[in-house]
């Protein structure tokens, strides 16, 4: 049987890497081949395509679209609110005793036709060749503060948060009870849910990525040392890859808070600094081939 290809989540910072030409070039011809023969998938989501739309430089923007719509067989990951939908749904139709419960799998083909199907999400003049240059467009004209307030004010709120005093870590009952709040409203037989009735059934094990995101605000609250910047809020996005890609990469700063959190320690295998170590790790790159030839 045929090994499915390997999922590779990038952050923005190395897709930004890639397009800069500051990635060396026999990693990108690693890349390149793994993908043509099908041995590597790489993800990409709608926050690579927010934080392009947020930067200046247009012809920057143009180019980071452009490498992204010529990716070949790539995955799109699933907004992160439908993810945490879609855990907190498996979870309940677990506990209810639902058979043939499949586990989320938080990513599709098609952003375009994803899209089509959430709400505020406008797609009119997308190209189905240009997804990610049509959903940076609608963040470039989608300049409402409710977009990018929670962006722009992030270090300001970190900052306020710890001049409140001794942080109390949220109880993994204060965790169910969160999740909660995203249950679908009926179930699968159509019956209606009361969601305060089924808090019980939230597994925090089964809805790992949103447990990790919980867990990181946790810990980047806590301290002190971890410098806020308006990027960190798209990070925190990112992260929900990791339960669900084979590696994902991420900044310095993220790495060591991701390494600090309960989830994360489960992931010290599946998270790289840049793509040359991601490949490495997944043992995919020319380095490690010889290696083990070796």
């Amino acid at each position: 049987m045929a090994r499915r290809a390997r999922l590779l989540y990038l952050d923005q910072h190395d897709l930004s890497n890639i397009i800069n030409e500051r990635v060396p070039a026999d990693v990108i011809r690693d890349l390149n081949q793994l993908i043509a023969d099908g041995r590597l998938t790489l993800v990409i989501s709608r926050t690579h395509a927010f934080e392009t739309a947020r930067a200046q430089d247009e012809a920057f923007r143009m180019r980071i679209a452009d490498f992204a719509d010529g990716i070949p067989n790539k995955l799109w990951l699933l907004f992160t609110s439908e993810i945490t939908k879609a855990e907190v749904a498996y979870c309940l139709n677990v506990g209810l005793g639902y058979a043939n419960v499949s586990r989320p799998w938080p990513f599709t083909r098609s952003i375009l036709e994803y899209c089509s199907r959430v709400p505020n999400c406008d797609t009119s003049g997308w190209d189905e060749s240009r997804e990610f240059r049509g959903l940076v467009g609608f963040f470039l004209r989608d300049r409402s503060p409710e977009l990018h307030r929670p962006v722009d004010e992030w270090p300001a709120f970190l900052a306020f948060v710890r001049t409140l005093g001794p942080y109390t870590t949220p109880t993994e009952d204060d965790q169910r009870k969160a999740l909660a709040q995203h249950m679908p409203d009926r179930t699968p037989a159509g019956l209606f849910i009361a969601k305060g009735a089924f808090e019980w059934s939230v597994d925090l094990g089964k809805c790992p990525a949103s447990t990790l995101v919980a867990e990181m605000m946790d810990v980047v609250k806590r301290t002190p040392g971890a410098k806020a910047k308006p990027s960190d809020m798209p990070d925190l996005n990112h992260i929900m890859a990791i339960p669900y890609c084979d590696m994902t990469t991420l900044d310095g700063q993220m790495h060591g808070l991701v390494l600090q959190t309960s989830s994360g320690k489960l992931y010290h295998d599946r998270i790289a600094l840049n793509v040359a170590e991601a490949l490495d790790k997944l043992g995919l790159s020319s380095a490690s081939a010889r290696t083990e030839s070796g």
